[in-house]
């Protein structure tokens, strides 16, 4: 009896930055050694390199856990509140599902909701107590107003705007 053995497909390999020598030397920005790179995982270098600046080695989420939350949500947003804020936050996207189990609680203030989407979608820093009570009094509200835009909730008059002709 002969067994046929169907030669299939090679695993793939993903490529893992972090584990990268190339990188480990704090991102000497030689373009020629790092062309291998996509456009995403230079971003996500770049976005490493930020927070880093900011919030330094010890506390700066690092750059597998930025692959990560970016492979599990596809993508990752960052942004400030203000100019004058030089504070990083890493957040996502609000999706359907998340919005309809917020929805089914009795929430009427505005306010509240939004601070239910900020704790639902910030990435980092890590949403607690501690952020939240000693955050600047308008942090949460714009980033919650962030969110909301990118999680595809705009004006009436932005969405009608977005309509176009073919």
């Amino acid at each position: 009896m002969q067994i046929k053995v169907k030669k299939t497909e090679e695993p793939k390999v993903e490529y893992d930055m972090a584990n990268d020598p190339a990188l480990q030397n704090n991102y000497e920005d030689d373009e020629e050694d790092l062309s291998y790179l996509s456009e995403s995982d230079k971003k996500l270098m770049s976005l490493h390199k930020s927070l880093l600046e900011v919030y330094g080695e010890n506390v700066a989420p690092t750059l597998s856990q930025l692959e990560g939350w970016k492979k599990r949500h596809d993508n990752i947003y960052i942004s400030n509140v203000s100019n004058n804020n030089k504070e990083i936050y890493v957040w996502r996207v609000l999706r359907r599902y998340e919005y309809k189990e917020l929805k089914e609680g009795d929430i009427r203030d505005p306010e509240s909701f939004n601070e239910m989407i900020v704790e639902k979608c910030l990435l980092f820093p890590t949403y607690s107590f501690t952020f939240r009570n000693s955050s600047v009094a308008g942090v949460i509200t714009t980033l919650g107003a962030q969110m909301s835009y990118k999680s595809g909730f705009v004006s009436e008059q932005e969405a009608l705007n977005l309509i176009y002709i073919s």
